[in-house]
């Protein structure tokens, strides 16, 4: 691996360097560096030493901002369900008055009707 530090080339052959610095869609910023040495050896081979970097740089967000939303959620999140409590906890008491006005009527006929008040049907 060539050290960060060398520009030059190998051995008095070439030297070549590329870097593309880009932006995608989600704001990633990414540099890609591309170097090549090549020289020959004196038995007549060419050597070639290629280096390739790809580094990638996520822009910085306010952690502040995302705990925030986050605590704004978990607080609409908590008033709906209180909402929907109540509404069950109406509900169910609207039922419940209903079947114990129907049990204190049946009860009452059933007392009247023991009582000779009232003539039972049949």
């Amino acid at each position: 691996m060539l050290q960060s530090s060398y520009s030059g080339a190998l051995a008095e052959g070439e030297s070549r360097e590329s870097s593309e610095t880009s932006v995608d869609s989600c704001g990633n910023i990414s540099l890609q560096q591309l170097v090549q040495r090549t020289t020959t050896h004196p038995d007549g081979q060419a050597v070639v030493v290629l280096q390739a970097h790809n580094l990638v740089q996520v822009p910085g967000f306010d952690q502040n901002v995302l705990l925030g939303a986050i605590t704004a959620s978990r607080n609409d999140i908590k008033s709906d369900v209180k909402e929907l409590k109540k509404d069950v906890m109406i509900q169910v008491d609207t039922v419940v008055r209903k079947e114990n006005n129907a049990r204190m009527q049946a009860d009452q006929t059933m007392k009247a009707e023991f009582r000779g008040e009232v003539a039972s049907p049949g």
